[in-house]
């Protein structure tokens, strides 16, 4: 969404106290019974991942963003080869383009897309099509924007990750490989989506719609270039959040590292869904809903968010709903 009004200062601040805990107490699940989830990130030789956290620490780690042309970000994922380092992009109105950030909010460089962006809402890591070994790792932009419902361009882009590291930069380059898949939804159904997950050699989107439900669709990943992703609805989910205008639609999703969890965003607050052993995203709407935390006040207009590859914490980023200023990371770490 771009430029939409900022909805969280209407909230008092005694909302603002989320906690990584919801209200029965529920502890979570052992570690051992989560890896087995279905929909794991689909990529070779993965590095080891982070510890599943109990719960996660507030108020968040605010961290000084150094990318000035971040003004819009709309979506954010933590590399898994390259550590250290994150992948963000702006909403609509920016030309096609990733940008690499260093955790401690440095400026890595850029990646230019060699197909064009409409309204990019999401970005997520997993493998490339048809998995070519020399490039195991693709970057997954979703131009599937579509406030208006009435795009007939929705599509996924992928292209193979690129080496950086906060040592090296990667300075200005462009992708020498993409793949765009064109998106239908079912019955030619005109949805918005802002939130993407790739998991299982499926691409699963979530609706962004202001009401108390949402619906998830999910399609096969094509290995062929220009091939469509046809979709089908495999799950109607509980909105999270409050329920103001606005409040409860979805904006962001990440799956962990491990697989097992996923992590949703809307405007008034984060949530994490902590899935059945050996359950998929289909199962969403009977997994554990966690709340990390509600707003934070200190993102006005926040649409990303993603697990931290190795460290096993929460980053995310807000757009500044007045499109000018580069918004801080916010990083939630595991609590102890």
């Amino acid at each position: 969404m771009n430029r939409c009004a900022s909805l969280l200062v209407w909230i008092a601040p005694w909302v603002l106290t989320g906690c990584g805990e919801d209200s029965a107490g529920v502890t979570d699940a052992a570690p051992a019974d989560v890896p087995g989830a279905t929909d794991a990130p689909d990529a070779p030789d993965a590095p080891t991942a982070p510890a599943l956290c109990e719960g996660y620490t507030l108020p968040a780690q605010q961290i000084p963003v150094q990318q000035p042309a971040l003004v819009e970000t709309s979506g954010i994922v933590s590399s898994r080869a390259h550590p250290g380092v994150l992948w963000a992009h702006n909403d609509s109105g920016d030309t096609a383009r990733v940008f690499a950030l260093g955790e401690d909010g440095a400026a890595l460089g850029e990646l230019a897309l060699p197909v064009p962006l409409v309204d990019a809402e999401d970005i997520a890591l997993a493998a490339c099509p048809g998995a070519p070994a020399s490039t195991p790792w693709c970057l997954w932009v979703a131009d599937t924007g579509n406030n208006a419902r009435d795009r007939d361009d929705l599509a996924l882009v992928a292209v193979p990750e690129p080496a950086v590291s906060p040592l090296a930069a990667l300075g200005q380059a462009t992708a020498a490989q993409a793949w765009r898949f064109p998106v239908t939804y079912p019955d030619g159904l005109a949805i918005d989506s802002e939130a993407l997950v790739v998991a299982g050699g499926q691409a699963y989107l979530f609706e962004k719609v202001d009401g108390a439900s949402a619906r998830v669709f999910s399609g096969a990943l094509p290995t062929v270039d220009g091939a469509a992703i046809v979709l089908a609805e495999v799950a109607t989910l509980a909105s999270p959040g409050i329920a103001i205008t606005r409040g409860r639609m979805i904006t962001g999703a990440d799956l962990h590292p491990l697989g097992g969890r996923v992590v949703l965003r809307v405007y008034t607050g984060i949530y994490e869904y902590r899935l059945p052993p050996g359950g998929t995203l289909t199962d969403l709407p009977a997994a554990e809903r966690r709340e990390v935390t509600l707003g934070p006040i200190s993102e006005g207009q926040g649409e990303a968010v993603a697990y931290d590859a190795r460290a096993g914490a929460l980053w995310t980023m807000s757009e500044d709903p007045d499109g000018r200023l580069a918004q801080p990371l916010h990083r939630y770490a595991c609590a102890p």
